[in-house]
């Protein structure tokens, strides 16, 4: 009786271990185990160099955590580069402000001297005129020999000098005419 039942646990016992052999191979058996899970792709929102690794290897992460650390030194440099082209900037804005001032005292002085020089017109028309006034009497006098040919031949070149004199106030007034216009042309620019 125990060869039998020895017979029968050995029986049992073999066909138990051929069920669970064939039953194993819907398990998988592995070190190198894999769980389904879900995975996300992480892109930064800005470049950099990584200074510091803020979480280990499959921590738990949530939305907004920070996982990484970057470099300072690049951004501080870009900062101060920004910066200095502001700087730049604003001194071009200075510049220009300046330059916008120099500008209008420019053209209010070529105003001015155009104002100047129609007044010298004036006065020197009003020269010529009585030069011309002037010559004419003497020549009046000089055929009716009251006066001196040398005292006439002076109101003559007196004529001639306030005409010419006109005739330059006239030129100036163009030349200052033609200077207001360069600076009324430099707004532009």
């Amino acid at each position: 009786r125990a060869n039998g039942e020895t017979y029968t646990a050995r029986v049992v016992i073999g066909a138990g271990g051929i069920v669970w052999l064939r039953s194993a191979k819907a398990w998988e058996a592995t070190d190198n185990a894999y769980l389904k899970t879900d995975s996300t792709n992480v892109a930064p929102k800005v470049r950099g160099l990584v200074a510091d690794v803020l979480v280990s290897e499959n921590q738990t992460v949530v939305a907004g955590q920070p996982l990484v650390r970057l470099d300072a030194q690049e951004y501080a440099a870009r900062v101060a580069a920004a910066r200095a082209d502001l700087a730049a900037a604003d001194a071009a804005v200075v510049a220009a402000e300046a330059a916008l001032t120099r500008l209008g005292a420019e053209e209010a002085l070529a105003a001015s001297s155009s104002r100047e020089a129609a007044t010298m017109i004036a006065a020197a028309d009003a020269q010529a005129d009585r030069a011309r006034a002037d010559w004419r009497r003497y020549e009046q006098l000089v055929s009716t020999g009251m006066v001196p040919r040398r005292d006439a031949e002076r109101v003559r070149a007196e004529s001639v000098v306030a005409a010419a004199e006109a005739a330059l106030a006239r030129a100036g007034l163009t030349v200052r005419l033609d200077q207001a216009a360069a600076t009324c042309s430099r707004w532009v620019e």
